[in-house]
């Protein structure tokens, strides 16, 4: 995509960066000058540390809550914010306790209660469970610019998998 933009037009890649890794491997496979990321920031803010892995998603959650009351910002967006961060895992006992959770206690309760949720204590993935593209839009998986992102869950069916571009090294899109 770069080749075909003027220099001086800056590209800004945008989405699914969740990991530090996906920052350089997204740059370098698109060109980009630079990068903007929502969900992965919200999944685990620590991503900006740019270190090899980001932080315990648990810990993240507990400082989260600690800071959104010291700031006093209300309840119901503190709370709205913290069910984003467990995106994907509304089975858990955690997800649960921070739905019922109507103050800053509770809520914290729910977050420092996480290390004993036996849901948290298995192999979890690493992402949110709402992955781009939508599934009206799978084609878009196949674009240059989207080269870099994992191959989307509806792209692994059976049906999909002869269709789908070329891929190598972890699911990651090599050539269209």
């Amino acid at each position: 995509l770069r080749s075909h933009l003027e220099s001086e037009l800056p590209l800004i890649l945008n989405g699914d960066i969740f990991h530090p890794q996906d920052i350089e491997r997204a740059l370098t496979l698109t060109g980009a000058d630079s990068l903007m990321l929502a969900r992965g920031a919200l999944w685990n803010p620590s991503i900006f540390e740019r270190r090899d892995e980001t932080r315990p998603q648990m810990d993240m959650l507990q400082r989260y809550v600690q800071l959104a009351e010291q700031m006093d910002n209300h309840i119901n967006n503190s709370k709205y914010v913290a069910l984003q961060m467990l995106d994907g895992h509304g089975r858990s006992e955690t997800f649960k306790q921070l739905q019922k959770a109507r103050d800053y206690p509770s809520l914290l309760a729910a977050a420092q209660a996480m290390p004993d949720d036996t849901y948290f204590q298995q192999q979890l993935p690493h992402l949110p469970i709402k992955m781009e593209p939508a599934p009206d839009m799978l084609d878009v998986a196949s674009l240059p610019i989207n080269a870099w992102r994992p191959l989307p869950r509806q792209q692994q069916t059976a049906s999909n998998v002869a269709k789908a571009p070329k891929r190598a090294h972890g699911d990651i899109l090599l050539s269209s």
